[in-house]
């Protein structure tokens, strides 16, 4: 019988340091798992290729693919073992009904797919232990002939995957030029159901936050834990790509490693495109606030039906275009530091940007030939709302509080200087109820009788004191015109002290006080 050293080639040293054929593929380890392998019979029928026939002593039981091949003399080489393998083996260990039992069933346990007995070198047949081991374990088992070298095995497996690595190359370049073909020919939003019709199942562009980019293909996925693939696709700000593929498939990871670089194109051209069309709709519309166009040519290039009714809603110019991509409107316009989106659904709109934190400026819901009139009111709303930190609706607007938030402090200061100021001074010194009593007046709408009341005092009282008011700051809280300077006075100063904006400094405990 020849030496184990002789005609068997078992070139090169494996994990447990015997022989092996050729290295795995390093990259494997880091590769999620894939259906790569060779299956078992048609690795037989490519290795008889070179007319040498292996027989088949324990048959596979159904599909075995082969994912690499694994000499060894080692008696237990299952902690070297990643699943999927072939072990070929000369067994010099095996020389007992017991050694067999361990060795296959330390194979099974690691995952092995099939084992390869080279017979002619150690025993001139497999051994009767190993063959009733994997006929009672259902471990399939093929007898290679003596003059088979084992390398041949190995690099029948190294063609395979080296022509499953080509493919892969030749589809990724072929996804990659489908991506830029359809990005000239046929315009950004048709890249994501082209690429979908390609790879089959469901694609999902995301950017910060999970927000939904483009999606296309199948229906989403109704359990948590479908099936994908993913890869982040690098930009300012960064997005990823998910690919939930059709059930019964194992697509290769590489086709969407393809994508990665010409999908991030894609997001940035379409990201550029929305800019320049809302840059040039801004421009229109900041000819129709200026007089220089018509309301009307802005309805027009909105498309805005004559007989329906839209809104215009304002929110920061800074949003992501993803997420404005994904409010309910009809056109977008950049105007200064603001974006402006039309719709025909505010409310919808308004509770979708607030699920994005967003605040914004709401004007009217008009006909679609008043349009402007909403947007004018829009960007006031939203300018107040900037300020407040809430969303403003158009009907916020009309209020006196509205009105002295869109002044400077410093031109509405002066109503406190010179009102309210000498009045607190006048009642320190004097230890007077004059600021009191002109609340209570501003309280009752300016009724003598009815403040008088409320402030326990005769009427000739109250008159006495606001004739005193009157005479200290030149205004007369008689008179509507008047109480509107005291009341933005009033207003002004709970702003300064830190109340909510409206909110009048709140009245002092009435006292029942002589003329004061």
């Amino acid at each position: 019988m020849p030496d184990i050293d002789g005609d068997r080639d078992v070139s090169g040293a494996g994990d447990d340091g015997v022989a092996r054929g050729e290295a795995e593929d390093t990259d494997a380890a880091v590769r999620p798992p894939r259906h790569e392998g060779l299956d078992l019979q048609e690795l037989c029928r490519r290795v008889e290729g070179v007319g040498v026939r292996i027989e088949t002593l324990v048959p596979q039981r159904g599909p075995t693919p082969i994912r690499w091949a694994h000499p060894t003399e080692l008696p237990t080489p299952g902690r070297y073992l990643r699943g999927g393998e072939l072990v070929l083996t000369v067994g010099t260990q095996l020389d007992s009904p017991a050694a067999c039992r361990a060795f296959v069933g330390d194979l099974l346990d690691a995952g092995a797919a099939a084992l390869g007995f080279g017979v002619g070198d150690v025993h001139r047949d497999v051994p009767e232990g190993v063959l009733e081991a994997c006929v009672v374990r259902g471990l399939p088992l093929l007898s290679v002939p003596y003059g088979l070298p084992f390398q041949v095995v190995t690099e029948a497996l190294a063609e395979h995957r080296a022509g499953l690595r080509v493919a892969d190359a030749q589809r990724g370049s072929h996804l990659v030029t489908t991506v830029l073909d359809v990005m000239t020919q046929r315009g950004l939003d048709h890249v994501l159901p082209a690429l979908a019709e390609h790879l089959g199942g469901r694609l999902l562009v995301t950017g910060p936050g999970g927000v939904v980019e483009g999606a296309a293909g199948g229906p989403p996925p109704t359990t948590a834990g479908a099936r994908s693939l993913a890869v982040t696709l690098p930009g300012d700000p960064p997005g990823q790509l998910q690919w939930y593929p059709p059930e019964g498939t194992s697509p290769p990871r590489d086709q969407l490693d393809a994508l990665v670089h010409s999908l991030s194109l894609w997001r940035r051209e379409r990201s550029d495109a929305l800019q320049r069309s809302w840059s040039e709709l801004g421009t229109l519309v900041h000819l129709v606030l200026d007089g220089l166009a018509s309301p009307e040519a802005l309805r027009l290039r909105l498309g805005l039906a004559p007989a329906a009714s839209y809104a215009a809603i304002a929110l920061a110019g800074a949003t992501e275009v993803a997420v404005v991509s994904r409010l309910p409107a009809h056109a977008v316009a950049r105007c200064a530091e603001a974006l402006v989106l039309f719709t025909d659904d505010p409310e919808t709109l308004l509770g979708t940007a607030g699920g994005y934190g967003l605040t914004c400026g709401a004007g009217s819901t008009t006909a679609a030939p008043q349009i402007a009139r909403s947007l004018r009111e829009a960007l006031a709303a939203f300018e107040f709302a900037h300020r407040r930190g809430t969303t403003v609706l158009a009907r916020d607007l009309a209020t006196v509080d509205a009105l002295l938030q869109a002044l400077p402090r410093h031109r509405l200061q002066v109503f406190v200087d010179q009102l309210l100021t000498p009045l607190h001074d006048h009642d320190r010194r004097a230890g007077g109820d004059l600021v009191h009593s002109l609340q209570a007046l501003m309280a009752g709408d300016g009724s003598i009788s009815g403040t008088a009341r409320r402030l326990f005092v005769h009427p000739n009282t109250l008159r006495h004191r606001l004739r005193r008011i009157a005479e200290i700051t030149g205004r007369d809280p008689s008179l509507l015109s008047d109480r509107t300077a005291f009341l933005i006075a009033f207003t002004v100063a709970g702003h300064g002290s830190g109340r909510r904006p409206g909110e009048q400094v709140p009245a002092v405990a009435p006292r029942r006080r002589g003329p004061g």
